[in-house]
């Protein structure tokens, strides 16, 4: 991807408090520049053999498409699941002004620190 790709990335929470959690320790690392949290949704899904249900709390965060890994990494740090479902999506079309938003929030690059 392009370093000036705008990318979405989705994380399933197994509660608000999580995914609070997460989204602030992402924002204060200035890894992202926005979090969403929607409504809970009931996740079926296949966990060590057995067919598992449960309810979740989707988040969605908004960065650079180079700290995705940075993003990833930190997630699975404040998130209690052993396998945490992070997936990204490259956002194509965006404006000028938000992809500027984006890139005034955030960190430059991996491993950097954003000052404010």
């Amino acid at each position: 991807m392009a370093e000036s790709t705008v990318i979405e990335i989705r994380v399933s929470c197994p509660d608000e408090d999580v995914a609070r959690r997460v989204g602030d320790a992402l924002l204060d690392a200035r890894l992202i520049a926005v979090a969403h949290t929607y409504p809970a949704r009931t996740s079926r899904y296949r966990w060590q053999g057995e067919v598992a249900e449960r309810a979740e709390i989707p988040l969605v965060v908004r960065t650079r498409a180079v700290l995705f890994e940075e993003v990833a990494g930190t997630v699975a740090k404040h998130h209690p699941d052993k396998v945490p479902s992070i997936s990204a999506i490259r956002v194509d079309l965006v404006t000028g002004d938000y992809r500027d938003w984006i890139w005034g929030e955030t960190r430059p690059e991996p491993g950097t620190p954003k000052s404010d």
